[in-house]
């Protein structure tokens, strides 16, 4: 195996890694939040919260699988085109999960049951957004020890 690919390789691995952890944090904090609720408020109510997190967390799943998994090792380009597809279906999935959730249960777009469906819903992509900057930010913290090691 090449050096390069050896490298491409590595970063796949990485990004998969990232994309896993991320999951299962935010799956983890979804479970908390719907435990919470329900102490907090009714059991309805952490029900709809956890409908709420679960098209976050089906969404960024399915826009993992679609952009990053079925990169491989290929060019940049390919990883660009990779994410921009995942971004899309996960728009996509999460729009159509919202309709057909309002379909079902028209009573939930009103007040306090759309607020928990929503709360959930950004929890969950909150989690996603944060865990990848602090990932980012670990990983920069250890490039800079490192090269201050060299030094």
């Amino acid at each position: 195996m090449s050096q390069d690919t050896a490298h491409q390789h590595a970063a796949h691995e990485e990004r998969l890694r990232l994309f896993w952890s991320v999951l299962v944090r935010q799956l983890l904090l979804l479970l908390l939040f719907t435990w919470l609720v329900a102490g907090w408020q009714t059991r309805e109510q952490a029900i709809i919260a956890f409908v709420g997190g679960s098209i976050a967390l089906v969404a960024q799943t399915l826009a993992g699988l679609r952009g990053l998994i079925r990169i491989d090792q290929r060019s940049a380009r390919h990883l660009l085109a990779g994410v921009l597809r995942g971004e899309v279906t996960k728009w996509v999935v999460v729009v159509a999960a919202f309709v057909l959730v309002f379909r079902l249960r028209p009573e939930w777009q009103a007040g306090s049951m759309a607020i928990w469906l929503f709360a959930g819903f950004i929890v969950v992509q909150v989690v996603a957004w944060w865990s990848v900057v602090l990932q980012e930010a670990i990983r920069a913290a250890k490039t800079t020890s490192t090269i201050n090691e060299d030094r």
